[in-house]
């Protein structure tokens, strides 16, 4: 195993996920701080979340019912999943983007550079991407 092949071993079985479960934690953190403790956040901070979780269940039951999903997209128009798929890979960089910017509020520097790693990757797998040619 070369060097390259081990890293890239270790970034997606080890580092990566204990990433997520870190970014997980201190999103329920930062939730928890968000909704008990008074602020005009506190709006936006519960329409992000629900949007969130929103794409987090749609993504959860499109996992196991992957067969009546396959079904129900051959049903619904082209245009329709298209644009529900914008809208939600626009909605994710936000609700992070606003993670980020109440941990810099708050001056909680290692949610801060977590963020900024989940971030960078998200946008480095989105370079990655083709682009779509309609």
């Amino acid at each position: 195993m070369t060097r390259k092949e081990f890293l890239i071993n270790f970034w997606n079985k080890v580092f990566k996920p204990f990433l997520f479960l870190l970014a997980g934690a201190f999103s329920m953190y930062f939730l928890y701080l968000a909704i008990f403790e008074p602020g005009n956040e506190r709006n936006f901070v519960v329409l992000m979340t629900a949007l969130g979780l929103i794409y987090v269940l749609l993504y959860v039951v499109g996992r196991l019912f992957q067969n009546t999903v396959g079904r129900l997209n051959r049903k619904i128009p082209v245009l329709w999943r298209t644009g529900i798929r914008d809208v939600l890979r626009i909605i994710s960089p936000l609700v992070f983007l606003f993670h980020i910017y109440v941990s810099w509020k708050n001056d909680k520097m290692g949610t801060l550079i977590l963020f900024a790693i989940l971030l960078t990757e998200f946008i480095f797998r989105e370079s990655k991407r083709p682009a779509d040619r309609s």
